[in-house]
């Protein structure tokens, strides 16, 4: 992948980032013990964008760098056709970014410093009642911590279940 990043703000400042040769793998292997179920594992790599720092941050209309984000999957998917269900594992690695606090009377500084972790378990069904309705569901036990940084190792990821990256 060759990647290019032009990233403006509205006094026009421009932040470029080019990057030529990036691998991002994506590989998966499915087993279909029966017609109706498949069991897979996947992994995936990409390129996440870096974007500009918005005026809420003392470092805003900075430049971000895009970064490589890992996620690694296992689970299994059944239609019966009266219901459906699915079940996974899963496990994203990418990088951290936060606000850090300069103290009082300050903004706080938009960074990238060190590598989030996210991972968890998702479960959904769908069932039919009648011909003209399907009613469904799904939950997901999620956990988050940095792993690496200068800050917040141990901690949960800030801001869990907003955009990430909000900037």
């Amino acid at each position: 992948t060759n990647y290019e990043q032009n990233s403006f703000t509205t006094t026009g400042v421009n932040s470029p980032y080019t990057k030529n040769g990036l691998v991002t793998p994506t590989a998966a292997i499915m087993y279909k013990p029966w017609a109706t179920t498949t069991f897979y594992a996947s992994y995936v790599e990409s390129f996440d964008g870096g974007g500009v720092v918005s005026t809420s941050y003392e470092n805003a209309g900075q430049g971000l760098t895009p970064a490589k984000s890992r996620q690694y999957e296992i689970g299994a998917k059944t239609d019966q056709g009266s219901w459906s269900g699915t079940a996974a594992l899963f496990r994203i690695e990418r990088r951290s970014e936060f606000a850090y606090d300069n103290g009082a009377g300050r903004l706080p500084t938009f960074v990238q410093d060190g590598q989030s972790i996210y991972q968890g378990a998702e479960l959904a069904g769908t069932t039919r009642i009648g011909s003209q309705w399907e009613v469904g569901g799904s939950a997901m036990y999620l956990d988050s911590y940095y792993s690496e940084g200068q800050t917040n190792i141990g901690n949960r990821v800030a801001e869990i279940g907003r955009a990430t990256s909000e900037l």
